[in-house]
């Protein structure tokens, strides 16, 4: 299984997604879709923006999102035990706004090959029930995402110095 999630993985990077991906991906109800980042192809010592798609493929609200992200292997510890309070409906795609990061900073250089790789990777999620009335809005807590966790990398080409 572990083989099939690197491969998964790796084929998924590359902007591939075979048919046998496809299938396993409709046993994940939620799903991470994309990586973006803002500047797409950022020079040395930029401030990058990162914003991860999440599709919610359940029936019910998903929320309270745990994330760890990589930058060329290195864990951002920043990510640690720090929970993303967005709530994407169920069927529903909705867009997280990550932590900023700097393309290059001390313990981090540039890398030699002229391309950042970033992981994300979805660890925890919470099923929620949302109910409003007026201006009031409860949120109950259901319990768990199974089938977590699932990742999402990309390959971040960067430019010459501005």
């Amino acid at each position: 299984m572990k083989l099939r999630h690197v491969l998964l993985c790796s084929t998924l990077a590359a902007g591939v997604v075979p048919a046998s991906a496809r299938a396993e991906e409709k046993l994940s109800l939620v799903v991470l879709e994309a990586l973006e980042i803002d500047p797409p192809k950022p020079a040395r010592e930029t401030l990058c923006k990162p914003r991860i798609r999440v599709r919610n493929n359940g029936d019910k609200a998903v929320t309270s999102f745990l994330f760890g992200v990589r930058l060329d292997g290195q864990e951002l510890s920043i990510y640690k035990n720090h929970v993303f309070f967005y709530t994407i409906a169920g069927g529903e795609v909705g867009d997280v706004d990550l932590y900023n990061f700097w393309t290059t900073e001390t313990g981090r250089p540039t890398p030699r090959n002229g391309q950042l790789r970033m992981e994300v990777t979805l660890n925890e999620a919470r099923w929620v029930e949302v109910k409003r009335d007026g201006d009031r809005t409860e949120y109950k807590l259901l319990g768990s995402v199974e089938g977590l966790p699932t990742s999402i990398s990309r390959v971040i080409p960067l430019g010459a110095a501005r």
